[in-house]
């Protein structure tokens, strides 16, 4: 007669995937602007890693020019869209948002411009673009935004963040934007990108921003835990004073939104959200024990 002998370890290895994953964190952020007809640039100061992701949020003003107190970007000659994002490592770059400026009356939330809201162009248009999966680079990886007539162009704005995942690799996951105001009443209250749908991943890196047509978004008010994000107040180097960026990196499956204190004299205004989350941070299944033997006898 034969008798089977089942030996099983390690009976804990019989058990769910392990939560939380894939952390993510911003290993280096630039951010710079200027008043001039030429395409938008900005420069990673230190070396980057195989495997990371580039963010880069663009605001740019066509003609006859205006940087909020002044509007007009793009009323009579646009330089957008971007048509492409390229660098000195030969990254690939997606658009996630954009392109999307203010209305000039009404309220209107979509997917950062997936709708057909109007476009007043009283304000600067801003585009969301990333390369999810980089090549790694040495220090000075200069990022440079295509435009479509870059000669029509009165000033831009650039902010650039890298993302490293502690494992797996950065992916978008979700995006909304909000217009609203009228050209003759001021806002009241904070300025809003709206709300995403509930994120995917339990690690997420959120960007936001804010423009408005006069007045200022003079920062989040949720700081912390989000992170206003500079845009050359060092070198004094920025072109619209009217806007700002804030982020933060979450550990929670959650709705992602942003409130923008409104500075007096805003009449419409613009507010967009982008999140990207780590891909192996998602919830597994369990996993089958691997170490079970069996003697026949």
């Amino acid at each position: 007669m034969r008798q089977f002998t089942w030996l099983i370890f390690s009976l804990s290895l019989f058990s769910y995937g392990v939560f939380g994953q894939g952390a993510l964190s911003v290993v280096q952020e630039a951010g710079t602007g200027q008043g001039t007809a030429t395409n938008p640039t900005g420069t990673f100061a230190s070396t980057q890693a195989a495997g990371d992701a580039n963010i880069v949020l663009i605001e740019y003003c066509g003609k006859p020019g205006g940087d909020g107190d002044n509007p007009g970007c793009g009323m009579t000659a646009q330089p957008g869209p971007i048509a492409s994002i390229t660098d000195t490592a030969g990254n690939t770059y997606t658009r996630n948002c954009g392109p999307i400026t203010t209305i000039s009356a009404g309220s209107y939330t979509n997917d950062c411009g997936g709708g057909a809201p109007t476009q007043d162009h009283q304000t600067t248009t801003a585009e969301i673009w990333s390369a999810l999966s980089i090549k790694t680079a040495p220090a000075g990886n200069i990022v440079t935004a295509h435009m479509t007539a870059p000669s029509n162009l009165t000033g831009w704005n650039i902010w650039m963040f890298q993302i490293h995942p502690s494992s797996g690799k950065v992916v978008f996951d979700q995006s909304v934007s909000k217009q609203s105001g009228t050209l003759s009443s001021p806002v009241a209250g904070p300025i809003s990108t709206g709300t995403t749908a509930t994120t995917n991943y339990p690690n997420e890196f959120f960007l936001a921003f804010c423009n408005t047509s006069n007045g200022t978004c003079p920062g989040g008010q949720n700081e912390p835990p989000w992170v206003e994000a500079g845009l050359g107040h060092s070198d004094g180097n920025f072109f619209d004073t009217h806007s700002d960026a804030a982020y933060r990196i979450v550990n929670s499956e959650q709705p992602a939104v942003e409130n923008f204190s409104a500075g007096s004299g805003n009449n419409v205004w613009l507010g967009l959200l982008v999140t990207y989350g780590s891909s192996s941070s998602q919830a597994q299944g369990p996993l089958p024990p691997t170490n079970l033997q069996a003697n026949v006898q």
